[in-house]
Formats: C-alpha cells, sequence, structure tokens
C-alpha cells in the first residue's frame, strides 16, 4: 500500500505512461478496488487525505454510496463522512520516522484539511436540513478541534482567525474548564484564544489536583523533545509554550497556596522532561535532540551526528537544560 498510495499522483494513476505508473494503476484498481477518478474527487471536496489510513477509504465509499442512496438512506452515509472526516482531521498525517536503520510511523492532527473540510460541512448541512442540527453538533466539535490544534503547533493567527468564525458561526458554543467545576460551562465569545486552548488541554485536569497537572506540564515538554529531535520545530516550539503557559496560569490560580500546592519551578519540571525522555526513548533519537538543540554528550559518548543549528524558539540554559526563548 505504502509503494502506491504514498504520495499520491492522480494524473500518474489516471492516465499511466511508464511501466511503474501502470504497475501502480493496475494494483490500485484490481488490488485495492479504487478508482483513482473518483479519488481526486473525495481529495479536491475533504483533503489532502492520507489514503495509507483507514478514514480516506471510509470517506471514499461514504461519497461513492451517496451517488446512488435514495433520499431516506443519505444520512447515513452523510455520518460515514463527517465522522471520519473529524478523524482524519485529529490523526490523519502519517509522519515516516527513521531513528538509524528502523523506519517508524506516527500519526498527528492533518491541520491542510481544515478548509475544505468546513466547506464539506458548511455543504452537508445546507443539503440536508432535515438532520442539520445532527451534523452541525459535529462541524462545532470539528471547529473547536480546529482552533486548539493549530494554537498548539504554533499557528496562533490561523488559530485566531478560526476562533473568530466559530463564534460568528456558533456564537453559543461553550468550553468547560474543569478547574473551577462549580462555575458553569463559559461561551468560547468570551474567551481568548490561549484562555481557550488552556482550559482544552485542563478539561480533566482538577485546580487542586497538582500532580494531575504537572504530568500533563511534563507530558507538553516530552512532546516538545519528541518533536525537536524528529525535526518538527514548530511543533516542538510551540509544546513547550503550550508547557509554560499551563504552569503559569496554575501557579497564578494557586499562588496563596503555593507553598503547599504549586508546581516546581519550570526549569526543574524541563530538567525532569528530558530526564524521562532519555530513559524512554531510543539513545539514537536522544543523540538526534542532543544535537538538534545543541546539548553536549553524555561523558565518555561520542557522536558523528553534524552539527545543527538549535531551532528557532529554543535556546539553551547555562545549566544546559533546552529552554524556549521568550
Amino acid at each position: 500500500m505504502d509503494q502506491v498510495l504514498h504520495g499520491t499522483n492522480y494524473q500518474a494513476l489516471i492516465n499511466p505512461q511508464t511501466d511503474d505508473e501502470k504497475e501502480r494503476a493496475g494494483i490500485l484498481r484490481e488490488k485495492y478496488k479504487l478508482d483513482p477518478v473518483h479519488m481526486n474527487e473525495v481529495d479536491d471536496e475533504y483533503g489532502p487525505l492520507e489514503w495509507r489510513l483507514p478514514e480516506a477509504h471510509t470517506i471514499y465509499w461514504a461519497t461513492l454510496g451517496l451517488k446512488r442512496a435514495k433520499k431516506e438512506q443519505q444520512i447515513t452515509l452523510r455520518r460515514e463522512i463527517y465522522q471520519p472526516l473529524q478523524l482524519a482531521f485529529q490523526r490523519g498525517r502519517l509522519t515516516e520516522i527513521t531513528v538509524g536503520t528502523n523506519k517508524q510511523y506516527q500519526v498527528g492532527p492533518n491541520l491542510a484539511m481544515i478548509p475544505r473540510a468546513n466547506k464539506a460541512y458548511e455543504r452537508m448541512m445546507a443539503e440536508d436540513p432535515e438532520f442539520r442540527d445532527n451534523i452541525a453538533t459535529a462541524h462545532r466539535n470539528f471547529m473547536k478541534d480546529a482552533v486548539y490544534f493549530l494554537y498548539t503547533h504554533n499557528r496562533r493567527s490561523e488559530a485566531e482567525q478560526w476562533m473568530k468564525y466559530l463564534i460568528a458561526k456558533y456564537p453559543d458554543a461553550t468550553a468547560y474548564d474543569a478547574r473551577n467545576p462549580s462555575k458553569p460551562p463559559q461561551k468560547i465569545a468570551d474567551l481568548t484564544v490561549d484562555d481557550y486552548c488552556v482550559a482544552r488541554v485542563t478539561e480533566d485536569i482538577s485546580e487542586t489536583s497538582r500532580t494531575r497537572v504537572q504530568q500533563a506540564v511534563e507530558g507538553f515538554l516530552i512532546n516538545s523533545y519528541y518533536s525537536l529531535a524528529i525535526g518538527e520545530d514548530d511543533e516542538g516550539t510551540a509544546n513547550a509554550l503550550f508547557a509554560e503557559k499551563i504552569w503559569a496560569r496554575y501557579q497564578k490560580e494557586t499562588e496563596k497556596q503555593k507553598g503547599r500546592i504549586g508546581l516546581p519551578p519550570l526549569d526543574e519540571m524541563k530538567r525532569e522532561a528530558l530526564r524521562l525522555f532519555e530513559q524512554n526513548y531510543p539513545p539514537l533519537l536522544m543523540n538526534q535532540l542532543r544535537t538538534r538543540l545543541g546539548l553536549p554528550a553524555p561523558a565518555g559518548v561520542t557522536t558523528n551526528a553534524p552539527a545543527a543549528n538549535a531551532p528557532s524558539g529554543a535556546a539553551i540554559s547555562q545549566s544546559g537544560q533546552a529552554a524556549t526563548k521568550k
């Protein structure tokens, strides 16, 4: 499948010229039963989709069914579009990671599909007024995720733009902040993009649960190191900034009880996260991170990795700890 569907060139599959293109087109049609013409149509309407993941195939067959379905069958097929569409957005980016001689794959959010997916939701609501409210619920959740994911991937201006769209489209949309369980959900229209996104990540974190907040901060820091190690600089920088915002907001809200339930200093948490990263990831990946950040190799260890500049937004403190530029 990787050979046929990775980096899909629709024209080469629709009108193959070379022997390799003809072989790939044959496998696509005969083995996977996929028509590249319809694949191209689906991608233009909903994508870009990753055809090596199942959600793209669900959408493919549902859209094919819509062309033949009776009116009473259409809502079922539309569900088979807008529900996988949400998943394709949340985990529809496939990243190939090579550590030494090992190749692995990691899924992540497919931010590139936000504009087309949004139009697809709008179109489905217009075409099916009877079930408009059902589709609107999925659309609203999609938009809330879009704002959050853009923000956490260091694309703040786009997050702000889509948040304005979300508020205009769904002025009563709310967000729940579990740190304030006595308060009702807040209207997103009354929040800044920072407040909304920090509230999202703390939905299941109690304000008084120091341990859970600390785990969340460490998790974002570890994700930051991982992203930097594999060359995803923007995502790495965004995760580090997000960890800092969660830490700062918690410290502010617990200021009067800092001695009892306050978090450790942020630099200390960064050192701990780096230690955990080193414990839980392969040495080759840790070496890649050291190279990316300019950290010295451990005593007695040498590396042939080429020198690399630290990514934009990252710096090294005097203690050798990775830090984020202000």
